[in-house]
């Protein structure tokens, strides 16, 4: 029934900056979300609700060259828990499991590292192979196909600082067997938008604000709307370092500042470490 509760892929930093061709990656991202309300569509709040998530995921990727322009296709393997759940002091399902694999492609019409500016896109596919049980308020797969298209721009600007805008189209597929189990989930496309603007302390650190919004994303049941959507806004606060010339770790930490029909997180935590080889 609430989907998107437990999201394994985030948008950080300069991740619109291309590896040089014939870069493998390897990246490992946990992520740690917590909410202590849930808000219906009306913005009211739903006392005696607790939402507490920790996902895991490994992503491989691989760059190349193609026709002069950069590209890149990545996998991407969640593994999560949702746990300590309720609404309105009804306690919900706790699922733990593997989640639904995501193949990415990018590639990059703009590739000017000389002028500090990139501008990329992204299409992700999620395929619906992740741990699912019907009949269950909460899952860790969707039991659905997704799709996500995504641009990303990186903008070097004077003084040291990096502007990284980027924006979403989600597509959904239906979800069969939602509900009680025999029932047609639906979903309206999702809007989502990411920005940061960075310092950079030194040529290998950099400390970073950021704002990400997502709107629209209304969800039926057997064409009946049941109280969900992805309509949030979230500030953030980010610090990455290479500690190798080849690994990179950054950290991130978010809260809503308003959210409607879904949980509202308190806190939202991330890490992601990248090595280049």
């Amino acid at each position: 029934m609430f989907t998107n509760t437990a999201k394994a892929i985030d948008l950080l930093p300069f991740d619109y900056v291309p590896a040089p061709a014939g870069t493998n990656a390897i990246l490992g991202f946990n992520f740690n979300n917590s909410a202590d309300s849930f808000k219906d569509t009306s913005s009211n709040r739903i006392f005696e609700s607790e939402f507490k998530s920790h996902v895991g995921a490994v992503k491989i990727a691989r760059y190349e060259d193609l026709g002069g322009l950069p590209v890149a296709a990545a996998l991407a393997i969640p593994y999560g828990r949702i746990y300590d759940t309720k609404i309105g002091d009804v306690s919900l399902n706790e699922p733990e499991g593997f989640g639904d694999p995501i193949f990415s492609f990018f590639f990059w019409p703009i590739n000017q590292p000389e002028k500090g500016r990139w501008l990329g896109i992204g299409n992700f596919l999620t395929i619906p192979m992740g741990e699912y049980n019907k009949g269950q308020a909460l899952n860790i797969g969707e039991n659905r196909w997704k799709h996500d298209l995504q641009i990303g721009l990186v903008q070097s600007l004077p003084g040291n600082f990096t502007l990284d805008l980027t924006v979403d189209w989600i597509n959904y597929g239906s979800n069969k067997s939602a509900g009680t189990g025999s029932q047609k989930l639906t979903q309206k496309y999702t809007f989502e938008g990411y920005a940061w603007l960075s310092y950079n302390i030194s040529p290998t650190s950099w400390l970073s604000v950021g704002y990400q919004a997502t709107f629209g994303g209304k969800q039926k049941i057997d064409g009946i709307f049941n109280g969900t959507e992805t309509k949030s806004q979230q500030v953030r606060v980010s610090y990455g370092q290479f500690i190798t010339p080849t690994t990179k770790l950054v950290g991130m930490y978010g809260r809503d500042v308003s959210r409607t029909g879904g949980f509202e997180l308190d806190h939202s935590f991330q890490l992601q470490i990248t090595h280049l080889f």
